[in-house]
């Protein structure tokens, strides 16, 4: 279960210490350490998994027991050849995790990784969390765990004596200990060695915000954290997000405006401060709150869903102030099909997975104090271009809206490439609902509609239009339009 380049013998000593590392599964620690691992992953029969460093295999068996379909790598044979002993029919390979994982992109459910991230040379650790982030479906999740910054390896035998006089018995406990007295000796001298290396730097133990600090960088979203191994270790459950394209490219749409007098910048992205996104909110609840699509609130904000894996904003910036504002809600049953409406699927959206589907809303646009009076409708296409832009990088392929009758008109005039949804009932039960949007939906004589749209479609319709500007012919000013 090494994964460093820097000690001679180390193949040596891996192979004596996985000789009696299997006298841990009479350990109680040990077992609640795996049954934590596994009793957060909700795991779903026939899902893919990796048990990425799986040693003599100990957690695989247990994983197999659900069902699923699992692949292990780990590059110590001797831990290997163990694994193989215990379960003949083991989909087990030797692969060293500093090197690309044997596996196409996306093709993971869920990723184990215990007792393994902390051997890995730090140099080397983003490396593995990339390649982690590649294989894991957009979606999915990653398990791990690893001993803590001071692990005593002493706490947990006097944890595991403790819980088994409690379980079994005084009597029954030094029966045992007598037992497992030699392997429990090698095992505590194994331990020291391996605390040894981590003082000298050539392992590193987790300090308490260690797993955060790689893998939400490398786009994972933390979900659940806990100390287990009888505090001993740190778990970390992570989410694999559906936007790291667009976390290196935040400002994806740019539209530079010359006016005979003055010049300026549109800048799309996402809100990247609590700053910017409080803005968006407050600025969002002023527009619906003089279109009376909402009642007054105490906080003055039209805040909704901001759960970065359900959910991306996007605000239009002109000279530092936000004139616009959008967002696309993914990863789960969207709120049109559940909560709004009741239709059948278009054709054209039903043989789309879920994943790659998506909802746009919260589409406003705000008046700017601008020396260049800007079409109105121009923010709005903007942010429609950017949702469109940004579903290609994201890999979302179609999705729905709720828009007014009136709008879905305006934007039929400029053969917007919108599609209403034929046959649609209203669920919308305006009595029980606390949607802070009632009075948008319950508006008789300004209805809402549904609608759907294609990625690709609106791309080629922005290029087309951006190409030639004709909705914006005016003659002191011209447009460029420049993606990432």
């Amino acid at each position: 279960m090494w994964y460093g380049s820097k000690v001679k013998n180390m193949d040596s000593f891996w192979e004596k210490y996985f000789s009696v590392y299997d006298i841990l599964n009479k350990v109680y620690p040990y077992q609640d350490l795996l049954s934590d691992l596994i009793g957060d992953a909700d795991i779903k029969v026939g899902e893919r998994i990796l048990d990425a460093g799986s040693g003599t295999g100990n957690l695989a068996i247990k994983l197999k027991q659900y069902s699923v379909n699992l692949v292990c790598v780990d590059n110590q044979v001797a831990a290997v050849n163990l694994h193989k002993v215990k379960d003949s029919t083991a989909n087990v390979q030797i692969h060293n995790l500093t090197e690309r994982l044997p596996f196409d992109d996306n093709y993971f459910d869920k990723i184990f990784c215990n007792n393994t991230f902390y051997t890995i040379e730090k140099q080397k650790r983003y490396q593995l969390v990339d390649e982690f982030y590649r294989v894991l479906k957009p979606g999915g999740a990653l398990i791990i765990s690893d001993p803590k910054v001071g692990f005593r390896p002493l706490k947990i035998y006097l944890r595991h004596i403790r819980d088994s006089v409690t379980k079994r018995g005084f009597a029954a406990t030094v029966y045992d200990l007598f037992r497992m007295i030699i392997p429990t000796i090698q095992m505590f001298y194994y331990n020291a060695q391996i605390k040894k290396r981590d003082q000298t730097g050539r392992y590193n133990f987790i300090d308490n915000a260690e797993h955060e600090r790689y893998f939400i960088k490398g786009m994972f979203e933390l979900v659940a954290k806990k100390k287990t191994y009888a505090g001993e270790a740190i778990l970390s459950k992570f989410i694999k997000t559906n936007y790291k394209w667009f976390k290196k490219n935040r400002e994806i749409l740019f539209v530079d405006i010359n006016g005979k007098t003055k010049t300026g910048r549109i800048t799309v992205k996402i809100p990247d401060s609590s700053f910017e996104l409080s803005e968006m909110f407050r600025i969002r609840y002023e527009a619906y709150l003089r279109k009376k699509y909402i009642q007054p609130r105490e906080d003055k904000l039209d805040t909704d869903y901001h759960d970065p894996l359900e959910c991306v904003y996007f605000v239009a910036i002109l000279e530092q102030k936000i004139i616009g504002s959008s967002r696309i809600l993914f990863g789960r049953k969207l709120p049109i099909e559940k909560d709004y409406f009741e239709f059948s699927e278009p054709d054209a959206l039903a043989r789309i997975p879920q994943e790659a589907k998506t909802e746009i809303g919260r589409i406003v646009s705000f008046r700017p104090n601008y020396a260049i009076d800007l079409p109105p409708h121009l923010v709005l296409l903007i942010l429609f271009y950017s949702m469109s832009v940004y579903g290609k990088g994201a890999g979302f392929i179609a999705g729905y809206g709720a828009i007014k009758e009136t709008v879905k008109n305006k934007l039929e005039k400029f053969s917007f490439p919108i599609h209403p949804i034929e046959n649609t009932k209203t669920i919308f039960d305006v009595s029980k609902t606390t949607d802070p949007l009632v009075s948008f939906f319950n508006n008789p004589n300004d209805p809402v509609c549904a609608v759907y749209y294609i990625r690709d479609e609106l791309l080629s319709y922005f290029d087309e239009l951006f190409g030639h500007i004709k909705p914006f012919n005016k003659e002191d000013i011209k447009f460029s339009v420049v993606t990432h």
